[in-house]
Formats: C-alpha cells, sequence, structure tokens
C-alpha cells in the first residue's frame, strides 16, 4: 500500500467577535471604503489554523505569522497568544487582541501559515477593517414594514467598543406613548449588541404581552456609549391585522 505525501496547504479562518472576515487580497485605495467591515476599537480576533493530516499537530508558533499594517506581531506580545491544536482536532488557534482606540482609520492583517510539513497557504490571509471611536447607528429598518405578527429591525453599528454602555429601542404610540423598549441584551437573539450588523425582532406585542392595534407606530434607537451618544430619527411601523 502506498500512502501518498500530504502537499495540502492549512486551512485558515479570521474571525472578529464570532464573525468570519472573507479575505480581501487587494491593497486599501480608499481608507473611507463603505464595503469595508467595522470592527470595535478593542476586538478579539480569532485566527483558526487548520490542517487536514493529524499526523503532524499544529503545535509550533513558528508556523504562523501575524501582520497588522505591515508590522509583525510577535507571540511575545500579551495582544497575541497561541493555544496548539488539540489531540481531537488538528486545528490551532490564535488569539490577537489590538488596542485600536488610537485613531480612525482602516486597519490590514496579514497573516502567513503553514503546516509542519512545510505546506504554505498559496497566497496570505489578507482583511481589512474599520474602526472609529464614536459609535454610530445606520441603515436601521424594520421588515417588513407594514408588518403583521412580527417585524425584524436590521441595523449596523460602526465604532466604538464591543459593547456601548446603553442602548435603546423604544416603540411608541402616535400620542407619544411608550409601548415597548428593547435593550442591547435583547438584540441578536439575545446574543447582545456588537459592532457590525444586528437584528432585533419584535412580535408586535406591548410591555404587557398584548398584541398591539392595527395602526402607525413610531420608533426610535439611541446609544451612549464611551466617548459618544447617538439619538436616531423617529421613523414609523405599520401594524396590520
Amino acid at each position: 500500500r502506498v500512502v501518498a505525501a500530504d502537499r495540502q496547504p492549512p486551512t485558515l479562518k479570521v474571525l472578529v467577535e464570532g464573525r468570519a472576515l472573507p479575505p480581501n487580497p487587494e491593497p486599501v485605495t480608499n481608507l473611507q471604503d463603505p464595503s469595508l467591515p467595522f470592527v470595535s476599537t478593542q476586538p478579539t480576533i480569532e485566527i483558526l489554523v487548520g490542517d487536514n493530516s493529524n499526523y503532524f499537530p499544529l503545535a509550533d508558533t513558528s508556523l504562523t505569522e501575524v501582520r497588522l499594517d505591515g508590522r509583525p506581531i510577535p507571540f511575545s506580545s500579551p495582544a497575541l497568544q497561541f493555544e496548539p491544536a488539540s489531540a481531537a482536532t488538528n486545528e490551532a488557534r490564535i488569539v490577537f487582541t489590538p488596542d485600536l482606540s488610537g485613531r480612525d482609520t482602516t486597519h490590514t492583517l496579514r497573516v502567513e501559515a503553514e503546516d509542519a510539513r512545510g505546506n504554505r497557504l498559496s497566497e496570505p490571509y489578507q482583511v481589512h477593517f474599520r474602526v472609529q471611536r464614536d459609535q454610530v447607528v445606520r441603515d436601521l429598518y424594520p421588515y417588513p414594514n407594514p408588518m403583521n405578527t412580527h417585524t425584524t429591525f436590521a441595523f449596523r453599528v460602526e465604532g466604538g467598543t464591543q459593547r456601548p454602555e446603553d442602548f435603546r429601542l423604544r416603540i411608541y404610540t402616535l400620542s407619544g406613548r411608550l409601548i415597548r423598549a428593547f435593550r442591547a441584551a435583547d438584540v441578536n437573539g439575545g446574543g447582545g449588541l456588537r459592532v457590525g450588523w444586528n437584528t432585533l425582532r419584535w412580535n408586535g406585542r406591548d410591555a404587557d404581552g398584548d398584541r398591539v392595534a392595527t395602526g402607525v407606530y413610531l420608533y426610535r434607537v439611541v446609544v451612549r456609549g464611551e466617548n459618544s451618544s447617538f439619538e436616531g430619527d423617529v421613523e414609523k411601523i405599520a401594524v396590520i391585522r
């Protein structure tokens, strides 16, 4: 029986707060490019390096190089932690926790990796992302609108730290009476608010659990973060029973 030599390069994923960032090999030409994802000013970045062969475990930091904005980050840095592959799966985990609160800009993370047999990635895994200190909410809209039994508010959080100090989405009658208030803990199915895209589901019921009547209602979002406060415009949503 002939066993083929391992010539497969390792696999690599980059996640920020559990959200995968796809590779982008192109250089950044516009630091304010709206298509670039936002991350928090103090993100937790996970780099997962895997190998399809379990015979040669990924247990050596020399197999991976991490660069931020062209500068290599040594594994002696407290911001970079290496977890070797376990016996169950040949996947090493690198946790990078940089402090990016110095200024509003776009950063580039570049990762090169090889397995224990010297098989390298065909090209470095490169991602770009933006940070800003002021925290704002953009592109807030409910779908469907008009709604019947439920609607989902989708919105994007840009800037600031990962968890704002205070988040409120309030729903009112046209006369200004508050009927429902949501907090950060209600966002993303109870997973909490994060920098980037978020969703918040409303089942069309008030704070007492009663279904609201057919009509037009108002909603507004308020975020108070570490460095700034944001108050969105008052918008309308229709309920049709």
